[in-house]
């Protein structure tokens, strides 16, 4: 009695100034507003990794040494036409040369600039494909030739179908969000002065998928905070149907959102996609705890004058009712946001930044939310100066309202009717959600973001579908020594490695420091005899009209024959790989050698010779199931056309004139010393590299398929790399396969810490083990059912519905609190089991109900965002939300009833 005499003592001294309470807390949020436009948007993935993660470091160690620049991909289609013609290359060359002179950009390569190695006058020089602007169907024929004479531009700027080409502009890594959102308007614009229905273009690519991302969130901001306060505003309107019990609970829900996104700018927070849901969250969340504040202030106010009759309340009686709701209220309400601070704050644990910064600062705006919901709303409650009747249509309203909530009353008795009834029914859901959840994938697939139908969607598959690829990661082989990577060893497995990944489906292509040599030795022996001259019989040499020990040397009339080549600029971007399917069939120099084989031989023995060169060829293949280019090749390398059988690293002596393996290092040092072009972006020296490194581009879109790649590049390097080598791997790619990782260990060590928090917490208010147990058993519940949903739904567990689990234990951990306290309460009130339950349910349980509906609805707003993860998290913390509410103002009270813990009586 001497504690409730002191507890009511020290809330009348609290509230006796209920406006210098208004007048602090309105300071305050003046002070946070000011802030509010200094809001900033940062989605960039390496945010996702902490500063010292080994995967950023990596990728920081990558963009020192060779210069990791990002890349905006830009696809042009000509619809009913060629690339290959004069006016479509003009078009390449004119847009190329506007992009090269935007700030920020580090270069452009397209085929209007792109370069490649030749052989000329017994060395090597850099040309471009494109020399001069084509005039005629022969110049277009030699660009298209100079194109496919290297296996390594096949469909990197000039699809399959030739209906498309590819301009990639890179900018550096470091570029700020707002300099990168910058060029990828001025880009937009340039295109759009370019747009008729003869053409398409497309954009694409890691840094332009990040920042449409940061430019949606501000959309999604905008977008979905007005409409959340609309659905909280007419759900408290048709629960309460009162203007105050509207304004108040929101009152402290703006309060809140205001503190926290202040706090953040304060703080240098930036909002990421995954704290967007931040303001909506506190609006559909803090809006719970001036929801039971008021739904008590009216019920109590209600009883008071429960006679009949219209009658007023004086002014020091409504002070009184006021207070009294704050001590009954205050503690379950307390406690209720200090379990859902530790819910959310559970996420402090997560290794993935937004993860960790949404919980901290949701944490804090629940702890706002409940502190101003205590202070605020009393304190406006008493400065009332007049009270208006309660009527008798307030009573008949309140009637109706009883009859509404008798459906919570039946729903409980069909639980506990039967002891086996709810055993069955639990477990019955458990292993259903247990199946369910076996079915979840992890992975954070940045383009799986954004809704069928979106720009960036559709521009990336079709970038994927004719070229190859916007995703990338590096294989960076390092030595001990200088020089070391002119050894013919580790090239040669170098370059194995990159056959290897690129038979791999979800490679697009790969562009090798290994590729570089071997297009220098097959330029440098196009004039050899070829090495399988042995193998090719007389009658099909003497037959195809090419003697057997001399090199193939036809080319196109006019043409010297000095061999095609690689550089400059592209060897600056290294993007891009030849897919298998595209035709050499218009090539000018193609069609040179069955002029000069029938020239050579009658009709019938030029047929028998190729017939037996075609074979021939196809012995050298590593495999039965070729494509027709694949047998093609083979040709080549079967009379070395144009130094095609030594397109290869210098490896065995043998094929060659020297001795020895060193020997063959010494030519490989060579042929940098001739080299006139840049490698800097894969050696980090031109002449003596301890550094070398291949970029693998990927035509899938999942960070899945990038774990199975590393564990294919670990396998190959530990069974097949000389000793004194390492080989790394890093990448954008890599680090968004980081963040999948790293989902799935933050998931399991948010649940646990915090249902071992609330656990705790329960236990020590109630004072009991058990309690603790009471109090985790609806959210075990709830969990289950989530993951339940989204295996069953296909909703994959990225960075925004990991979160889902920690949105439901913290705020779904309210419901039992407040259900405990308030069965607590009425069994000590009443002793009786039954009728404690009774009342609990028609005056906690209504409250429970309203609010699990006004969060519900709150959050379902978010299936309106532009984001696939954000819409799956509204309607996944929806359905939570209704599981949660609904298993603690049912289920939960048949154990109550069954064994009757001694904290509920005592």
């Amino acid at each position: 009695m001497n504690a409730h005499s002191s507890n009511a003592d020290r809330l009348r001294k609290l509230f006796a100034r209920p406006w210098v309470i208004i007048a602090v807390i309105a300071a305050i949020t003046v002070l946070f507003a000011t802030q509010l436009p200094g809001i900033r948007i940062n989605n960039d993935i390496t945010s996702f990794v902490p500063d010292d993660h080994p995967d950023r470091l990596a990728l920081e160690t990558v963009d020192e040494i060779f210069g990791e620049d990002m890349a905006f991909s830009i696809g042009i289609e000509i619809l009913n036409g060629t690339i290959f013609t004069p006016e479509s290359i003009r078009l390449v060359g004119e847009i190329t040369g506007r992009f090269g002179e935007l700030d920020s950009v580090d270069s452009v390569t397209s085929i209007s600039n792109l370069e490649i190695i030749q052989g000329s006058g017994g060395g090597m020089s850099v040309e471009r494909v494109v020399e001069e602007l084509p005039d005629s169907d022969g110049d277009i024929q030699a660009i298209k030739a100079k194109l496919l004479s290297w296996e390594l531009y096949r469909g990197l700027f000039v699809s399959d179908d030739y209906t498309s080409t590819q301009i990639i502009l890179t900018h550096d890594l470091a570029l700020a969000s707002d300099a990168r959102e910058e060029l990828y308007l001025q880009v937009k614009s340039i295109l759009e002065e370019y747009e008729s229905p003869a053409k398409r273009f497309y954009i694409a690519g890691e840094p332009v998928v990040t920042l449409l991302i940061s430019r949606n969130t501000r959309s999604d901001v905008a977008l979905l905070i007005p409409i959340v306060v609309l659905v909280v505003t007419l759900v408290l309107y048709l629960f309460f149907r009162r203007i105050s019990g509207v304004i108040l609970p929101l009152l402290t829900v703006v309060v809140s959102t205001i503190w926290t996104l202040g706090l953040m700018v304060l703080l240098n927070v930036p909002l990421t996609i995954v704290s967007t849901v931040i303001p909506v969250l506190l609006v559909a969340v803090g809006s719970a705890y001036g929801i039971h504040l008021i739904n008590h202030y009216y019920h109590d106010r209600t009883e008071a004058h429960g006679n009949g009759g219209d009658s007023t309340m004086d002014h020091e009686s409504h002070r009184e009712l006021v207070l009294d709701v704050v001590r009954k209220i205050g503690k379950p309400v307390l406690l209720a946001g200090l379990t859902t601070f530790v819910g959310f704050g559970a996420l402090v644990t997560s290794s993935i930044g937004p993860m960790r910064s949404f919980g901290i600062f949701t944490a804090v705006g629940v702890l706002v939310a409940v502190i101003v919901a205590l202070l605020l709303i009393p304190a406006i409650l008493l400065t009332q100066r007049r009270f208006p009747a309660i009527r008798e249509q307030d009573r008949a309203r309140e009637r109706g309202r009883e009859k509404r909530k008798m459906y919570l009353e039946g729903l409980y008795r069909f639980f506990s009717a039967s002891k086996l009834r709810i055993v069955v029914f639990t477990g019955i859901i458990v292993v259903a959600s247990m199946f369910g959840a076996a079915r979840v994938v992890v992975d954070n697939d940045l383009i799986a973001y954004f809704k069928e139908g979106a720009d960036i969607r559709e521009s990336d598959e079709f970038l994927r579908r004719q070229f190859a690829g916007t995703r990338t990661f590096s294989v960076v082989v390092t030595g001990q020594e200088p020089g070391d990577l002119t050894s013919p060893e580790v090239l040669y497995q170098m370059d194995r490695l990159a056959e290897t990944l690129r038979r791999h489906p979800d490679v697009g292509s790969v562009i090798s420091y290994s590729d570089f040599i071997k297009r220098m030795n097959q330029v440098m022996h196009a004039d050899a005899a070829s090495p399988h001259a042995g193998q090719v019989t007389a009658g099909s040499a003497a037959a195809s009209g090419v003697p057997a020990t001399e090199p193939w040397a036809a080319g196109p009339p006019g043409q010297e024959d000095d061999g095609d080549s690689f550089g400059g600029s592209w060897g600056a971007s290294g993007w891009g790989e030849a897919g298998d399917e595209a035709s050499w069939g218009d090539d000018a120099s193609a069609g040179s050698w069955g002029e000069s084989a029938r020239e050579a031989a009658p009709a019938g023995e030029v047929t028998a010779g190729v017939a037996e060169l075609l074979a021939d060829a196809y012995t050298l293949a590593d495999r039965a199931d070729i494509s027709a280019i694949d047998l093609i090749e083979l040709v080549g390398r079967e009379v070395n056309y144009r130094g095609a059988a030594y397109y290869e690293i210098p490896y065995d002596p043998g094929r060659y004139p020297v001795s020895t393996r060193a020997e063959l290092g010494n030519l490989i040092s060579q042929y940098l010393l001739l080299f006139s072009g840049n490698l800097d972006d894969f050696a980090d020296d031109a002449l003596e590299p301890t550094q070398a490194r291949m970029r693998v581009q990927l035509s899938a879109t999942g960070s899945t398929a990038v774990q199975p790649l590393l564990d294919r590049i670990d396998a190959y390097v530990e069974q097949n790399f000389p000793a004194g080598y390492t080989v790394s791997a890093a990448g954008t790619a890599i680090v968004e396969s980081a963040v999948s990782n790293m989902i799935t260990d933050a998931q399991v060590r948010s649940i646990i810490v915090s249902l071992s928090l609330v656990f705790l917490i329960v236990a020590v208010t109630f004072r009991s083990l058990i309690a603790g147990l009471y109090g985790i058993l609806p959210l075990g519940l709830t969990l289950l059912v989530n993951f339940a949903v989204m295996g069953f739904g296909g909703i994959r567990l990225d960075v925004a519905t990991a979160m889902v689990s920690s949105v439901a234990i913290g705020i779904g951990i309210d419901y039992t609190i407040h259900f405990l306290s308030a069965y607590k309460r009425e069994r000590l009130r009443h002793g009786s089991v039954k009728e404690a339950e009774k009342r609990t349910l028609r005056t906690t349980g209504r409250a429970i109900t309203f609010n699990a509906i006004s969060v519900a609805a709150g959050f379902a707003v978010l299936i309106l965002s532009r984001f696939n993860p954000l819409m799956h998290m509204g309607g996944l913390i929806a359905v939570t939300m209704l599981v949660s509410s609904t298993a603690s103002l049912t289920i939960l009270p048949v154990p109550l009833g069954f064994f009757k813990p001694r904290f509920i009586s005592t």
